[in-house]
């Protein structure tokens, strides 16, 4: 069984080359495009990580992982933030369901390297 990862992420270059990276690793991705959808794509995919960027159209991933941290249900789901803003690490100091930052511009192997390191593979 694919290990399933959702992709929180408006910018499409983005996007689409997080998910070529991804689907060539073997992981099964699935894309959401605004902060607004993530919950809910979160609660119905039940993916094993969250690949969260932090400006997001709806709402921001600061707001996003706010929120999975109420729900006991998405609550222990793991995230890494793709973001920009090189204090991103600093925003989620003892957030345990935040398991890594990756800053853009990343390379693709960085980022698969990341993956692959909090998925345990």
């Amino acid at each position: 069984m694919k290990k399933k990862i959702l992709v929180v992420e408006d910018d499409r270059d983005i996007m689409e080359l997080v998910n070529m990276i991804l689907t060539r690793a073997g992981y099964e991705v699935t894309i959401c495009e605004n902060g607004r959808d993530a919950i809910p794509a979160i609660k119905e995919i039940r993916p094993h990580l969250v690949l969260l960027d932090l400006m997001l159209p709806g709402m921001d991933g600061k707001t996003i992982v706010a929120e999975m941290e109420k729900d006991d249900d998405i609550s222990s789901t793991s995230v890494l933030i793709l973001s920009a803003l090189e204090t991103a690490g600093h925003m989620f100091l003892g957030k345990p369901m935040v398991k890594g930052v990756c800053l853009k511009p990343f390379s693709p192997k960085n980022l698969l390297d990341k993956v692959k390191q909090i998925m345990g593979d």
